[in-house]
């Protein structure tokens, strides 16, 4: 039981939270800048033509090539530091590897990537590049919030849960399954609101398998590592598990609403992504940070007030309440302006997918299951998989 002048001191420490949750802006802001720049510099580099003559300057084909053998080295260096940083402490043997040797290490492998890039310049613009603009967001991700976590202290637990929890593992799995599932059917067979796919007569097994693990895989460690492992970690050390929770539920559909509202309020009709300029789409990404940030701190006050005041306020029922009012809201605004009650749903969905992978984090104590909630969930509404469903069933 949490000693009650323990819960106020969290609630009084405003200014502390406060200072905390700016942190967390600066961290999605920087994965936002980068993300979208490095998918910005992909898209555009994958049209250099190859040249047997380069010519060196600023639009030239050599200077072009370059950037894009710069891009990937960046991308893999960040795989490859996530993967180590995921997997070095499943084991106990002492002699891990120097802080010099690794240096060392790390040198190498990127060199290597930036010859190999360079060299097989071509083949890679016309197989690899449109991989790697879909790596590019789950990459920046990982990586990022690997820095972070190791720049705030925040302890990761990477171990795979325990038999115990695995009546909460496969309670989130269901719950991500029927979220992703209800978004696929309830809210249309044609274009998913806040989601950049669509649907495509033919879809190989290739493209299926390529987005399964760049999505699926890759993606759920993204999030699981950025919204949990970072964010929910260092706030539960810092304002409590329960508030934590709250905080990572409300955070992630408010930032998508705010994004759509703010794009739908600055340009007039739809407009293609890569038809936005750039400084104009890292504003509104901005911008939708900040309103989930404080949205989310905001709400963690809220619990926070009630621990204070009540005998104890857990995790699953703080995460329960931000998906409550999150989905009120939601359903509220979409009927207010004339729009199907179904039309919340993805709203709903995004406050029930971050609940479940915050719940199953605190209970279970393993970054796997998060993994797990998010890479089901955009399996359905995200990938080539989700694509084939939908195909296969309508």
């Amino acid at each position: 039981m949490t000693d009650r002048p323990l819960q106020r001191s969290r609630v009084l420490s405003a200014r502390a939270s406060l200072i905390e949750y700016g942190g967390v802006a600066l961290l999605l802001a920087a994965v936002v800048v980068v993300g979208t720049v490095l998918r910005r510099v992909l898209s555009q580099l994958i049209h250099v033509p190859p040249t047997n003559d380069p010519i060196i300057g600023p639009g030239g084909a050599f200077t072009g090539h370059i950037l894009l053998a710069v891009v990937y080295t960046v991308l893999v260096m960040l795989v490859v530091g996530v993967s180590y940083v995921l997997i070095r402490d499943w084991t106990d043997r002492p002699d891990r590897i120097a802080g010099s040797d690794l240096l060392t290490i790390a040198g190498t492998i990127g060199a290597a990537a930036f010859v190999i890039a360079y060299l097989a310049i071509e083949l890679i613009q016309q197989s690899v590049t449109p991989i790697a603009v879909d790596l590019a967001g789950p990459a920046t991700m990982g990586g990022l919030a690997v820095g972070y976590i190791q720049y705030r202290d925040v302890t990761v637990q990477r171990a795979l849960p325990s038999s115990d929890a695995l009546p909460t593992v496969l309670g989130v799995a269901v719950i991500a399954v029927i979220a992703g599932g209800g978004v696929l059917f309830g809210v249309g067979t044609g274009r998913d609101m806040g989601f950049a796919w669509f649907f495509e007569p033919r879809i190989g097994p290739i493209e299926i398998l390529r987005s399964v693990v760049v999505t699926g895989v890759l993606g759920g460690v993204g999030y699981a590592l950025l919204y949990n492992a970072a964010i929910q970690g260092r706030l539960a050390g810092v304002t409590g598990p329960a508030q934590a929770v709250a905080a990572v539920t409300v955070l992630l559909p408010v930032r998508a609403w705010a994004r759509a509202k703010i794009s739908s309020l600055t340009v007039p009709g739809q407009r293609a992504m890569s038809s936005v300029p750039l400084a104009q789409s890292l504003g509104r990404a901005i911008a939708a940070v900040v309103v989930g940030v404080m949205a989310a701190w905001l709400f963690a006050r809220g619990v926070g007030i009630v621990q204070s005041r009540v005998e104890r306020v857990t995790p699953l029922q703080s995460g329960i309440a931000a998906v409550a009012v999150v989905s009120i809201a939601a359903v509220l605004t979409t009927l207010v302006r004339g729009y199907p009650a179904v039309g919340a749903l993805p709203i709903v969905t995004l406050a029930a997918v971050p609940a479940a992978a915050a719940i199953g984090y605190e209970r279970t104590r393993s970054a796997w299951t998060p993994t797990l909630v998010f890479g089901v969930y955009l399996l359905l509404v995200d990938s080539r998989l989700g694509q084939y469903i939908v195909t296969a069933i309508l």
